[in-house]
């Protein structure tokens, strides 16, 4: 499993994020651009869709930037993950799109075995928390 940029940034965001929950303190997309080196522009979309799915809110006016919606205890890697619209690791496991995406879906001698190995990795990652990575 390959993560995109896209993920990998926003996990980066979510961690800083994380932090400065604790400390009560507010962060700025320009901030985490600078610091680490993040194309700002790609920085605001991710934002935009973490507060999108509701993981993060936005704070307006002098001191404004962004926080965390709820405690990083209750955020999963599940939630992190949807709101990117990861799809699935394998096409035939896309839901209403199996037999679009697969020529083989009815002959596949391994398609249950991608079924079963997808739902355990849901499992965990419903189960593994911001707090958590």
């Amino acid at each position: 499993m390959r993560f995109s940029r896209k993920i990998d940034y926003g996990l980066i965001f979510l961690e800083i994020l994380s932090r400065a929950y604790k400390r009560g303190a507010v962060v700025t997309v320009r901030d985490v651009s600078e610091k680490y080196g993040v194309p700002y522009s790609f920085l605001e979309k991710v934002a935009l869709d973490l507060k999108t799915a509701g993981i993060i809110v936005s704070k307006k006016g002098k001191g404004g930037g962004y926080i965390l919606a709820r405690s990083p205890k209750q955020i999963t890697m599940r939630e992190m993950l949807a709101a990117f619209e990861q799809p699935k690791m394998m096409r035939c496991l896309e839901s209403g799109k199996a037999e679009e995406s697969c020529l083989l879906l009815s002959v596949c001698p391994t398609r249950k075995r991608w079924q079963v190995l997808d739902k355990k990795i849901l499992e965990v990652l419903r189960h593994t928390t911001l707090a958590e990575i």
